[in-house]
């Protein structure tokens, strides 16, 4: 727009020319009287057309502002990249004696349930042995329901909560995790914790055992596939492991150490609900384009209960896992680990001051691992179970990390014996990550080369 003042009008027009319209529309300086102008023909409509234009134009900047700072956040290590873990070996093929020899175990217990009754004792044993010849052989179908029939027979012959049943459910839960059955894991795995006492008090080194290795495993369940529809079992999950942790951190609690892995388990539980749910970031219309469907986004007095306590807990995530670790500190003063994940916390949320304090007063001991970069968080970070990722490659990695911890200039090769087609995804959720930089004598951030293997998983 050219704007040029014309003597007849006065100094107050100011006259905005468009080289295609072929008029001029004058306009007050002040907006506020811009509806008491006289405007000529055809020059009011091209003034409030104008005038539209300019605030839509605005808004779409704001937008463009917002969705900047929305895709800024970073996504926690350990979900689309992790550290190399154990690869699951393929199932071997299964030949005609290996068929012919499941078939002679399912008969005998077919006549050992015939001959003693369905429910003898003898029986579970006899189970036990025919699921792990099914496993050796690959058939782990078969052996889960072998393990299911015996933890049932042990139910019926020893009582609910028997202690027996738990050797076999803890078989039953590896076998589920290398199948990928999601569900059926999660159903043992709570099982397995109610055996346990559902870590309610009194408390014992048993009972927090049980507690801690449940919320290792259901958190790294939470770290593969949607979040769609568990809005209410990821809030129970969040009220049950900050009550938890809240009671084993008391003064008075009489088991001080288990603070610390309950307190861990609990950031990274955070570190996941700040990654999957979305910030609410609405217009004056209740329209939000910064979704990932670019859908209608609901006012929050229309959604269900579990998603609005869902968009509370991530407002609140940073506080709550400030204050978790400082609790645990409290009860382990210096703690290098709680130190280490109160700092990368802090730098995680871009909360730089406090974070450097924090790692400068770990260099002197760390000097080794502070000479390089590292992708956040290293303490804790989620634990996938494979057997529930789609995909997964093994790639080296090189990636130029900058004095602020993003990532750029990454160099993705396959590993031989991996690919999958996932170097590219590599790439760009190595784009993604929050980086701690390295640091130099002072404990100042450095840019540095990263060079490492990760694996790559969809999940």
């Amino acid at each position: 727009l050219a704007q040029r003042k014309r003597p007849h009008h006065g100094p107050e027009t100011v006259f905005f020319s468009r080289r295609k319209a072929g008029f001029f529309c004058p306009k007050k300086r002040s907006h506020r009287r811009l509806a008491r102008t006289k405007l000529p023909r055809g020059g009011c409509a091209f003034a409030i057309l104008n005038d539209m234009k300019r605030v839509h134009f605005v808004s779409f900047l704001l937008y463009l502002y917002a969705a900047w700072l929305y895709a800024g956040d970073p996504q926690p290590f350990g979900i689309h990249l992790r550290a190399p873990g154990i690869a699951q070996t393929a199932a071997p093929e299964r030949t005609l004696d290996m068929q012919r020899r499941l078939e002679r175990t399912r008969a005998q217990i077919e006549a050992l349930e015939l001959n003693r009754g369905p429910y003898t004792e003898a029986l579970a044993e006899r189970l036990v042995d025919a699921a792990r010849e099914a496993e050796e052989y690959g058939d782990l179908d078969n052996a889960i329901e072998l393990l299911r029939w015996a933890v049932h027979n042990s139910r019926v012959n020893f009582g609910l909560n028997t202690e027996r049943q738990l050797p076999l459910i803890n078989q039953l839960v590896e076998l589920l995790q290398r199948i990928g059955d999601r569900q059926g894991l999660r159903e043992m795995l709570d099982y397995r914790y109610r055996l346990a006492g559902l870590g309610a008090e009194p408390y014992s080194e048993a009972g927090l055992d049980a507690s801690v290795a449940w919320l290792e495993a259901r958190i790294g369940l939470l770290g593969v596939g949607s979040w769609q529809g568990i809005d209410g079992e990821v809030v129970e999950l969040w009220r049950h492991v900050e009550d938890l942790q809240s009671n084993v951190c008391a003064d008075d609690s009489g088991f001080p150490d288990y603070c610390k892995p309950v307190s861990l388990h609990a950031v990274a539980l955070l570190y996941l609900i700040d990654y999957h749910i979305d910030p609410l970031v609405v217009d004056e219309r209740g329209n939000t384009p910064l979704s990932p469907a670019a859908r209608t986004y609901r006012r929050e007095w229309e959604m269900m209960p579990g998603e609005q306590r869902l968009q509370s807990l991530e407002r609140l995530a940073d506080s709550r896992a400030r204050r978790i670790l400082e609790q645990a500190l409290e009860r382990s003063p210096n703690d290098p680990e709680l130190t280490l994940a109160l700092a990368d916390w802090n730098w995680f949320v871009g909360k730089r001051g406090a974070a450097l304090a924090h790692y400068r007063s770990l260099l002197p001991a760390q000097a080794q691992r502070f000479s390089q970069a590292e992708p956040l968080p290293a303490v804790p970070a989620p634990r996938l179970p494979m057997g529930l990722v789609q995909d997964w490659e093994a790639v080296a990695v090189t990636v130029r990390v900058s004095t602020s911890g993003n990532g750029s200039d990454a160099v993705v090769t396959t590993i031989e014996g991996t690919d999958a087609g996932l170097a590219p995804f590599a790439a760009r959720q190595l784009r993604a990550l929050k980086f701690r930089p390295a640091l130099d004598a002072d404990g100042e951030p450095v840019e540095s080369e990263l060079t490492t293997t990760l694996w790559a998983v969809k999940r």
